[in-house]
């Protein structure tokens, strides 16, 4: 049995970061089936974890929405304590457009004994929802890239844009901004496109890697000049913008108040549309080197005060386990 389990059904990197740094054992239950047979088949493995193991402290992600729900109404059978890890789907459901989903948020949010969150307007959401929330952002991922990368063979610079082909992601004017800047970059688009992207008529400069082994995909990162990751949401800090600082790579990052507050070096910000990425593309390649030194700093920087919260939230922890 394991005092400590996180649950989740999808496989996600702060999951596995997270749940290795509180120590807690990360069961990710992944089904095959859709609609109602996939939520039958996670929530029947996810009772048998339970039963199994029977942890005094009980760590979800949301979304699931259905996950986070679930782990509420069997708190009082299994008389665990609940931490749910939000993140910002997990907060505004459906994109805040479904009544119904804000009102089943708002009930997680208020019946989990603490909310996980990445930043302190998300922790002001909890707050207003009358929940307990706790400011963690993720940890750097302990990336194992090969010290000898496959260098692509090229005469542009090499920007990777980290891309997951989501609504909040402004991707048709990131390649627009790379059509007009064809003679000094190569770009490289990650993640599996839909259909209508398979259909584009693009330049040579623009490869869309389509999904990549994990091992692919670090390689692809490591051999960059740099990285891009862009969302349009106001209060996200993506994924990618962690690895591309694990990884010491200079970023074009979303001019958004958190991430400028987070991300505050090694960094060029740029609005989510054609012209805005491509004066900050210009502004980034004119100094690689002064950049890659910056998130160096930024790493050291983050690292230390990421062991701080970790420090604070077992704290915490401890007193709920009383």
């Amino acid at each position: 049995m394991a005092s400590r389990i996180w649950l989740t059904w999808e496989i996600q990197r702060r999951n596995r970061t997270l749940s290795k740094k509180l120590d807690a054992t990360l069961y990710e239950l992944i089904s095959k089936k859709k609609g109602l047979a996939r939520y039958a088949e996670l929530i029947v493995k996810s009772y048998q974890v339970l039963i199994n193991e029977k942890p005094r402290l009980l760590f979800v992600q949301n979304p699931s929405l259905v996950l986070a729900l679930w782990a509420v109404l069997n708190r009082p059978f299994f008389s665990y304590r609940l931490i749910v890890d939000a993140h910002n789907a997990g907060l505004y459901p459906a994109e805040g457009k479904s009544a119904l989903l804000a009102l089943v948020a708002s009930f997680v949010i208020r019946f989990a004994d603490i909310t996980l969150v990445t930043n302190a307007p998300l922790a002001l959401v909890v707050i207003n929802k009358k929940g307990r929330p706790f400011v963690l952002p993720d940890p750097l991922p302990d990336l194992l890239p090969d010290p000898a990368p496959k260098h692509r063979a090229r005469t542009k610079a090499a920007l990777t844009y980290v891309c997951t082909w989501a609504n909040d992601e402004p991707t048709r004017d990131v390649m627009d901004a790379a059509r007009k800047l064809g003679d000094v970059l190569t770009l490289y688009i990650t993640g599996r496109p839909p259909s209508w992207a398979n259909t584009l008529d693009l330049p040579a400069n623009i490869v869309l890697t389509g999904f990549l082994s994990e091992a692919d995909y670090l390689d692809l990162l490591q051999s960059s000049d740099a990285l891009m990751v862009l969302t349009t949401r106001e209060n996200c800090l993506n994924c990618g913008a962690y690895e591309g600082v694990a990884l010491e790579k200079p970023m074009i990052l979303s001019d958004t108040q958190v991430i400028r507050a987070y991300f505050n070096t090694g960094v060029v910000y740029s609005q989510a549309h054609r012209q805005a990425i491509v004066s900050a593309i210009q502004t980034l390649l004119a100094d690689l080197a002064g950049k890659q030194q910056q998130v160096s700093t930024l790493k050291v920087n983050l690292g230390a005060d990421w062991v701080l919260k970790h420090q604070d939230l077992e704290a915490t922890l401890a007193a709920l386990s009383q």
